[in-house]
């Protein structure tokens, strides 16, 4: 089963990607972009494992010194991302399916990966081993994803207008 956790930019999707982990039990794994912030203003995201915790710088601010021994990177809107957060975000993957993993979640899904980048492959591969997936897409990319990444049938977990959250209320 597909589960598409769907709302505008800041409106609560990670937060109820960590919600139905949290929910999920022994057989869930995935990662989450914890967002980086100095004050209001958000500088970057870290790939967060779900399931241990760890974190992977994902992307920073383009305008922003770019983190030291960090070299293979690309920009995309005004960030640059590191590779190796992608990588990270592969290998809990495959950790999973090795472990029999029986679900898994992805926040987030948006326009990167609708032109075949950032998690676009992981994605594909998911689908493929028919894991039970729940994925944070911004709902202006929604109908886009569900054709490029074969996700119907699903149910698309709407987030109500009283749970949306401020850019300064977000974790």
């Amino acid at each position: 089963m597909v589960y598409i956790v769907s709302g505008p930019r800041d409106s609560g999707k990670s937060t109820k990607i960590k919600e139905l982990f949290n929910k999920a039990g022994a057989g869930a794994w995935g990662f989450y972009g914890e967002k980086i912030k100095e004050g209001n203003r958000i500088t970057g995201y870290n790939l967060l494992n779900l399931r241990t915790g760890n974190t992977q710088p994902l992307a920073r601010l383009s305008s922003e010194a770019r983190l030291p021994g960090r070299e293979d990177t690309f920009t995309h809107g005004i960030f640059t991302f590191y590779r190796q957060g992608f990588q990270s975000a592969r290998n809990i993957l495959h950790t999973a399916l090795q472990n029999n993993a029986e679900s898994f979640f992805i926040d987030e899904v948006g326009r990167m990966e609708l032109t075949g980048g950032g998690h676009a492959a992981l994605l594909r591969e998911a689908v493929k081993h028919e894991l039970n997936l729940c994925i944070a897409i911004r709902d202006i990319n929604v109908k886009a994803a569900l054709r490029e990444f074969a996700l119907e049938p699903c149910t698309i977990i709407d987030i109500p207008a009283a749970q949306r959250q401020k850019t300064t209320d977000t974790p």
